[in-house]
């Protein structure tokens, strides 16, 4: 083989590695550092364990989602009318443990009040798969099971609630934590756990190796029903950068666009 197809082909074999293992963006919105007011949920808390039931009170054969929600979806739900609107209809809608369906934009979600009183609010995606998010302390919040973190929603990337230092925070990026600073540089890659230190080769992380932890997150070792498959994520662009308030993404600097505050 000439030579320099040679050294073509393995340029591209360790480009293809190195691009592997790098972030999907390296620069984010500054992030919002959580205060005492945003009431972190407690690592006991888990989503509905109900029978799903869709808008015409039959049971929906689904899956709960073991990723992120769809940023496309938070966007919509942080958008000032829909956000308005959901505040609205929390007064009237009481009943602990029933469905409250509603429609905006082609999206069906529902709101769900549990027996402690945590507000839910839930939709079926694409793939097919419910999504449960809690709304508490004027914020979005959805629980990574595997991982056991909290994470919340603010400028387009879910955040990871627990570890944070002044200077110091992780974002959920294609299912991998990444460790960013104040400013929303990403400075690595923390695996599919958020404590990933490399033990084999490029691109592979502690949370990634199917013998270390106890099994590799990739697979979840079939929890939540979905045996053998990826955690998923998303398509590895840049989160959204609208520019509405209420948690989604802005193109300016700081933390002003936060939800206002309702209590629970």
């Amino acid at each position: 083989m000439n030579p320099l197809w040679i050294f073509v082909f393995s340029f591209g074999l360790v480009f293809g590695v190195w691009a592997d293992s790098t972030s999907p963006v390296q620069k984010l919105h500054p992030p919002y550092f959580l205060q005492a007011k945003d009431k972190v949920p407690l690592d006991d808390l888990a989503c509905p364990d109900v029978d799903l039931q869709g808008p015409d009170g039959r049971a929906l054969d689904s899956q709960i989602n073991i990723s992120p929600p769809d940023p496309a979806v938070m966007d919509l739900f942080a958008a000032p009318a829909l956000f308005e609107e959901i505040q609205r209809q929390k007064p009237s809608e009481t009943v602990p443990q029933r469905f409250y369906w509603h429609r905006v934009d082609g999206v069906g979600y529902c709101h769900f009040k549990d027996m402690e009183g945590n507000h839910w609010y839930g939709w079926r995606d694409e793939e097919g798969d419910f999504n449960w998010v809690l709304w508490r302390g004027h914020r979005y919040w959805w629980h990574d099971s595997f991982a056991a973190h909290w994470l919340y929603y603010f400028q387009g990337v879910w955040w990871r609630a627990d570890g944070q230092q002044k200077d110091s925070i992780q974002a959920d990026l294609d299912g991998e934590y990444y460790a960013c600073d104040a400013q929303g540089n990403v400075l690595g890659d923390r695996g599919q756990e958020g404590e990933g230190d490399i033990v084999s080769a490029p691109g592979r992380y502690q949370g990634d190796s199917a013998t270390a932890n106890g099994g590799g997150h990739g697979g979840h070792g079939g929890h939540g029903g979905h045996p053998g498959g990826g955690r998923g994520g998303r398509d590895g662009s840049q989160p959204s950068q609208s520019s509405s308030p209420g948690g989604t993404a802005s193109s300016g600097s700081g933390n002003s666009h936060s939800v206002p505050s309702s209590g629970n």
